[in-house]
């Protein structure tokens, strides 16, 4: 909590850009055991200056503020955000960060402050992992790569690791299969291979085989890449068995300058049916 019991008491919101800084706030007022809660809102401020956001209590009223929800709704530009305890003479900072566009910094009840990415992720020192799973097959007839839409995902700005576990079938034994992640906003690093169980006990093939159990063991074929693409990396020549289940596993690191949807693109390897089934899954991890 943030207790204001004088009537030199405030909070104040202190910002140094041209930026557009909105601030909601909530408080219960205690008037000799009179309970009133109260709110406001203010901005946006658009300058460097500061800001009262939560005025001083009247005489012989405790003021109790449980809420305070920063935001900054600029599309570019930061705005580094302090925000002060006075009593009139003294000042205390409470918090300072900075807030990238659409970010925003909660006050909450039991006296944390949140932090939040423009996804409304929680932005901490731990790493933040999100899951998806694929709810419905997706087929492809083409070697045109196509999104595999139900395995998108927003990723705003920072480090993320991310893996697909991919689960696919063929029409025709000959039919290989093509596969690559994209990110639709901007990254500044991205680094990513696919892999699978390999036919060969020796060498690559691009041969997959699910079932692969050699004596001595098996190869695993893999395709890497440098960059994003919805084009493709690599293909796959076969499968072992048709319209049986086979598996590869994509997984990467990218480094997000702005935010976009991070999506898995699925082609055939020929103009010939293959599909990526329901249950292939996504693990993103917020490292940085």
């Amino acid at each position: 909590m943030l207790l204001l019991t004088s009537v030199s008491d405030l909070i104040t919101v202190i910002t140094d850009a041209a930026s557009a800084i909105r601030v909601h706030a909530d408080w219960v007022d205690n008037n000799a055991g009179t309970i009133t809660p109260e709110r406001t809102n203010t901005g946006p401020m658009t300058t460097a200056t500061t800001t009262t956001v939560v005025a001083a209590p009247a005489s012989g009223v405790q003021r109790n503020v449980k809420n305070l929800t920063i935001h900054n709704e600029h599309t570019t530009v930061n705005c580094g955000v302090a925000v002060q305890h006075t009593d009139g003479t003294n000042a205390h900072d409470q918090v300072m960060v900075i807030l990238l566009p659409k970010e925003t910094l909660v006050f909450n009840e039991v006296g944390q402050w949140v932090h939040y990415d423009a996804d409304a992720v929680p932005k901490t020192s731990q790493p933040t992992v999100i899951v998806k799973a694929l709810p419905s097959d997706q087929s492809n007839s083409t070697t045109t790569l196509t999104e595999v839409t139900g395995l998108t995902m927003s990723v705003g700005v920072g480090v993320y690791q991310f893996r697909y576990c991919v689960i696919y079938q063929a029409a025709a034994l000959t039919t290989g299969v093509r596969f690559s992640v994209n990110h639709t906003g901007t990254v500044s690093k991205f680094v990513a291979w696919r892999r699978g169980l390999d036919v060969s006990a020796t060498a690559a093939t691009a041969a997959p085989d699910q079932d692969n159990l050699l004596a001595t063991g098996a190869v695993f074929f893999g395709f890497g890449a440098r960059a994003k693409s919805t084009t493709g990396w690599g293909t796959t020549l076969s499968v072992d068995v048709i319209n049986a289940d086979m598996m590869e596993v994509i997984e990467g690191l990218m480094v997000v300058t702005a935010s976009g949807n991070i999506a898995l693109w699925h082609g055939s390897e020929v103009a010939a049916a293959s599909t990526v089934m329901a249950g292939s899954s996504l693990v993103v991890t917020k490292v940085g």
